[in-house]
C-alpha cells in the first residue's frame, strides 16, 4: 500500500519525519507562529514541550491547514494522531498548573522555572503574586 511521506502545505512541502510529536510542532509553528506568554498554545509547545496539546488547541481554536494535513497523512498511514485526548495532556495539565497565572481578565499569563510573569500579557493588568494568595 503507498503511503503519503511528504505533505504539500501553503509554504512548500514538508518530509515527514516519522515521529508524530516532532511532525505536529512543525505543522503548529507554521499554523500559529506566536511568542504571547498568554498564549496557551505556545506555551504548550515552546515551553511545556506538548505538541499533542498544543495542536488540540490550535484545532479548537482556528483553522489550521498544515495540523490537518498531517493528521490526515498520519491517518492514511495507519497511524492515526488522535487530537481529541492529546498523548501529552496531562504534562500540560501539570504544567499550566505550576506555571499559569490567571489575571482577573480571565486569561492566563506563563511564567517558568526561573521566574513568573507580574503583568498579564493579554490585558496588560497586573498580575496577582503569590504575598497576595496568603
Amino acid at each position: 500500500m503507498p503511503r503519503i511521506t511528504t505533505i504539500k502545505y501553503e509554504n512548500g512541502d514538508y518530509r515527514l519525519t516519522g515521529h508524530a510529536g516532532r511532525d505536529l510542532a512543525f505543522a503548529v509553528l507554521n499554523d500559529h507562529y506566536c511568542d504571547n506568554r498568554s498564549c496557551d498554545i505556545q506555551v504548550a509547545l515552546n515551553d511545556a514541550d506538548c505538541p499533542f496539546t498544543a495542536a488540540y488547541l490550535l484545532s479548537g481554536a482556528t483553522e489550521c491547514e498544515t495540523v490537518n494535513l498531517l493528521w490526515e497523512a498520519y491517518r492514511f498511514n495507519g497511524k492515526p494522531i488522535n487530537l481529541s485526548e492529546p498523548a501529552d495532556w496531562d504534562t500540560w495539565v501539570a504544567y499550566h498548573k505550576t506555571h499559569g497565572v490567571e489575571c482577573e481578565c480571565g486569561s492566563f499569563t506563563y511564567g517558568d522555572g526561573f521566574w513568573m510573569p507580574s503583568t498579564c500579557e493579554n490585558c496588560g493588568h497586573d498580575l496577582p503574586t503569590t504575598e497576595d494568595d496568603e
